[in-house]
């Protein structure tokens, strides 16, 4: 019995690899199958074990990020112990990212799931569920250039925890701009607009809908995220 279900187990995540190659070039065709073979794991592991590697990989900037945030609001003689927590939390920090990575896309899941059912549509949940774990990716990608960017410039440009966040949108133009104009604009990127259109697809080819139906559901969502973006931003810069 355990030899008869390996070869199907293996079809399956092989076919869920090939549904997240193929956002590439024919995402149509990944999300095609998507509600008749739903299929998330392959995607979620890929996506959270990633974030994991990265964040580790990137912890020695963040902590020197922090060091120069630190020195400036904290007695010298606080620093090193500052840092030393600091680094203790990055630790478990590291553990706990793929169950808050989890309980991000289940969210947005459900926040998709709602606008898609409030306009008619057929998609269930679990399809939902998978295809933003495959979508996932895109932002993924966008955290892997982000950080590629912070190792180019240099730990020179490092002087607080923002600064491990460089700019990739429309923010670029104007680097003075206060919040909440430059998360705004900094939504207004390429990972984020393929990420959209992405959804765009995948909303499409699982209902059935008009391109004008799904570019409407699609625009709903992101307003509701860019809407809870803004409200982090003012609260975390005092504004």
């Amino acid at each position: 019995m355990q030899t008869a279900l390996n070869p199907a187990s293996r079809s399956r995540a092989g076919r869920q690899a090939e549904r997240v190659l193929q956002l590439f070039w024919n995402p149509r065709q990944a999300f095609a199958d998507l509600s008749d073979r739903p299929g998330y794991l392959v995607p979620l592991l890929l996506v959270a074990i990633g974030t994991v590697l990265v964040n580790l990989w990137m912890s020695p900037l963040a902590l020197l990020a922090i060091r120069g945030q630190l020195e400036s609001s904290v007695p010298a003689s606080q620093v090193d112990a500052a840092l030393a927590a600091m680094r203790r939390w990055q630790l478990v920090g590291a553990g706990f990212a793929p169950l808050v990575l989890l309980v991000q896309l289940l969210l947005l899941a459900g926040l998709v799931y709602a606008v898609v059912l409030a306009l008619d549509g057929r998609m269930d949940f679990r399809a939902t569920f998978c295809m933003i774990c495959c979508a996932a990716v895109i932002p993924f990608l966008q955290l892997c250039f982000g950080s590629l960017v912070v190792i180019i410039r240099g730990p020179d440009r490092l002087r607080a925890a923002s600064d491990l966040h460089p700019p990739l949108g429309a923010n670029l133009l104007f680097p003075d701009l206060r919040e909440p104009f430059d998360t705004l604009l900094g939504t207004l990127n390429p990972f984020e607009i393929w990420y959209l259109i992405l959804l765009v697809i995948g909303i499409r080819c699982i209902n059935g809908f008009s391109r004008r139906k799904s570019f409407a559901a699609v625009l709903a969502i992101w307003i509701v995220l860019t809407g809870v973006r803004l409200g982090i931003a003012m609260w975390t810069s005092g504004g």
